[in-house]
Order: structure tokens, then C-alpha cells, then sequence
């Protein structure tokens, strides 16, 4: 009977939810500081142009070769490159 309730009380503390607080606003931040030059003004023009709606459609249907032949368009395929790599 000793067994079974240790193993219980095991199962019971491995099965236990772990609440994790994760700040979101920080992490992008810090990714959005990262960026910088012709990537940041990549990002700003196909957001502003309604593009980047395309490239994150092609990139979630078609995969991240097709995201950037479609950004490579517009930009550089380094600068696509970066700016698909965020997105993912």
C-alpha cells in the first residue's frame, strides 16, 4: 500500500501545470532592436504596402522559398532573407 501511494504522489507532482509568464512585448522588442539598415526598411515598406500579408501567406502555403522569391521581387534576396527568417 506504501508503493502505491509514493507512486501516486509521484504521478501526482510529474503531472503537476507549470505556469510560465512570458513577455512578449520584451521578446520582440530585443528582436526589433536586432534589426536594423535594409532589413528595418524592408519590413516597414511591405507592411505598409500591404505585401507582407502575400509573403505570410506564401510562407505558411508555400514554404519559406516561396515567401522569399516573392519578397526577392521587391528587395534583395539577403534582405528577404532576414526579414522572412523574422516571420518564422
Amino acid at each position: 500500500m506504501k508503493k502505491f501511494l509514493v507512486i501516486l504522489l509521484i504521478a501526482v507532482i510529474a503531472c503537476e501545470a507549470v505556469q510560465q509568464d512570458v513577455d512578449l512585448e520584451s521578446w520582440l522588442g530585443d528582436i526589433w532592436d536586432k534589426i536594423t539598415g535594409a532589413a528595418k526598411q524592408a519590413w516597414d515598406w511591405l507592411t505598409s504596402s500591404g505585401v507582407m500579408e502575400q509573403i505570410k501567406s506564401a510562407l505558411w502555403s508555400a514554404g519559406k522559398a516561396a515567401a522569399i522569391a516573392l519578397c526577392s521581387t521587391y528587395f534583395t534576396p539577403a534582405v528577404c532573407s532576414t526579414v522572412i527568417g523574422l516571420l518564422l
